[in-house]
């Protein structure tokens, strides 16, 4: 394999892609398009290729941080009428924060069914081995992309962890004052704790404005470089297979193009729930990949979802060992509440050994970061990133391989 040629296409690529297809927000017509393109991409090198089509609701991942501003600027001004007033932003707050918990803490769709229903595609593939599959292995990204979070400005993002968590206080404050309200009357509530209310105002409205949902990102670096890799990889095994090299002979490859994954992992969700059953018939490993930017950031998750789901330390344990072998350095990470999800965690959650390679800072305070705004272009992701992940697919997949013979 001649991997800085494969990864110079993977790169050519994705910068193709991304000013074609430059905002694809889960659901959008250039979301569809762009999946449309990969499918017939597909369509030319894998035994057996289609459009997983399923509906996604992609309001609802940030409809919390709409919702609880909301409710505590109008929860401000029940302190002026009668006590009765307060019971509404105190259901409101804690309606609010269920909803974040639920939707971002978890992943779960409980809420999922008061927006509207929008149409999204997974792309799926498969190449056969040489014999009888024994075992198959999906590597997979996502080609949808962001919407541009505001809190990412390059003027903010120093600040992320105080933006994000203390409009929080400022919710569990107004919740305890409620109650109070309720109990003794809002005549009762000392008027230094109104003038709390008051001061968390500019942080509540910059939580309201965190997520532009009318504007996505280019999304080069999260994700579709990721989708691209998948392609070309896959097309790198059916060409080298044609022309008379030795195909892997036991493992088959299912490539995956995951939409709505910037939704809450909704596309990955709807796939393993539909196709789940199938994957328990032989072995089944999912390597993810996520997030490529610089290699000194090059992670593997043991944990996902905030670290609520438990992914496989043995396959990231593989990982790593293939990395020493070819000289990448690349180390485990347990995801940290906040950080977020990978598709990985919905193929986990079925029972896959699935783990996550993703490009990104972990550090709680980041500077410089480019995804989920609209800097996320091709520039910004290193070529050599790109190359060390390729290689150690490429090195997985066939020692994986050869392990059965």
């Amino acid at each position: 394999m001649n991997f800085n040629k494969l990864s110079k296409n993977c790169l050519q690529a994705t910068t193709r892609l991304t000013e074609k297809y430059n905002s694809r927000i889960t659901g959008s017509p250039m979301c569809l398009k762009a999946g449309d393109e990969l499918y017939r991409d597909f369509n030319t090198f894998c035994d057996k290729s289609f459009k997983h089509d399923f509906i996604v609701r992609p309001n609802v991942f940030y409809g919390y941080t709409k919702i609880l501003p909301l409710v505590f600027l109008a929860g401000i001004l029940t302190f002026f009428l009668p006590r009765v007033w307060t019971i509404i932003p105190l259901i409101g707050l804690i309606m609010g924060i269920m909803m974040m918990i639920t939707i971002f803490g978890y992943y779960t769709d409980f809420f999922d069914r008061f927006y509207r229903k929008k149409k999204a595609a997974n792309i799926i593939g498969s190449i056969e081995p040489k014999a009888k599959a024994r075992q198959q292995i999906i590597i997979s990204g996502h080609h949808d992309s962001a919407p541009v979070t505001n809190l990412f400005h390059p003027l903010i993002q120093k600040f992320l962890i105080i933006t994000m968590f203390a409009p929080y206080l400022f919710y569990i404050f107004q919740i305890v004052l409620c109650v109070y309200a309720l109990l003794y009357g809002t005549q009762a509530v000392p008027m230094w704790c109104l003038w709390v209310l008051f001061a968390g105002i500019p942080f509540v409205l910059l939580y309201f404005y965190a997520v532009n949902m009318r504007r996505g990102t280019p999304g080069a670096g999260d994700n579709m470089i990721a989708s691209v890799i998948t392609a070309r990889i896959g097309k790198a095994m059916t060409r080298l297979k044609h022309n008379g090299f030795p195909p892997l002979m036991h493992t088959r490859i299912i490539l995956a193009s995951f939409d709505g994954e910037e939704a809450g992992l909704r596309g990955s969700a709807a796939y393993f729930k539909e196709y789940g059953d199938r994957f328990k018939k032989i072995p089944t490993y999912h390597l993810n990949i996520e997030s490529l930017y610089k290699l000194k950031d090059l992670h593997v998750l043991e944990s996902d979802v905030n670290g609520a789901v438990k992914l496989s330390e043995h396959m990231a344990h593989q990982i790593i060992q293939i990395g020493k072998k070819i000289d990448i350095k690349i180390t485990p990470f347990k995801m940290i509440f906040g950080a977020g999800a990978t598709d990985a965690a919905e193929s986990a959650r079925v029972g896959i050994t699935s783990t996550t390679i993703f490009g990104l800072p972990t550090s709680i305070f980041r500077d410089g970061m480019v995804y989920h705004t609209v800097r996320d272009t091709v520039d910004k992701i290193e070529p050599e990133t790109v190359k060390a992940c390729v290689k150690i697919i490429w090195n997985y997949t066939h020692d994986m391989d050869k392990a059965l013979n």
